[in-house]
């Protein structure tokens, strides 16, 4: 696999993801932190965050812990994903909402395709850590 900083173009648009994600983090936490929404937000925040950090990881083509941290990392994300796409599908009217889960999937999904790439689909970064899982 051919690091993404070595890339051409791709490097810069993996940033300028990074850095929306990292904005969207931090409008978020603001949210949490200033409105009464109870302890789901900081949850849900607090793997986004990890997953940031394994976004990072990606990019750099650095090991960050070891392997098996990043695996459920990824697990992690697809289940909290998985539970905040299709919770509403479950309750009545739910074509109201389609666009709009439909674009949080779209937000989703590279940061998703990262951390599965870097978790699974990465040995050259894994080989030479001493922490390999």
């Amino acid at each position: 696999m051919t690091s993404p900083a070595n890339n051409g173009l791709r490097a810069p648009l993996w940033w300028s993801y990074f850095a929306f994600v990292l904005w969207f983090y931090s409008v978020a936490l603001f949210d949490a932190a200033t409105a009464d929404k109870g302890l789901f937000p900081f949850v849900y925040l607090f793997v986004g965050v990890w997953g940031l950090v394994g976004l990072c990881g990606f990019i750099l083509r650095i090991p960050i812990g070891s392997r098996l941290l990043w695996v459920a990392c990824f697990l992690l994300f697809l289940a909290q994903v998985s539970f905040l796409l299709f919770l509403p599908l479950l309750a009545r009217g739910a074509t109201a909402v389609m666009p709009l889960l439909a674009g949080g999937a779209l937000f989703i999904a590279p940061q998703l395709y990262a951390l599965y790439r870097y978790a699974f689909q990465s040995p050259s970064i894994w080989a030479s850590h001493a922490f390999r899982a």
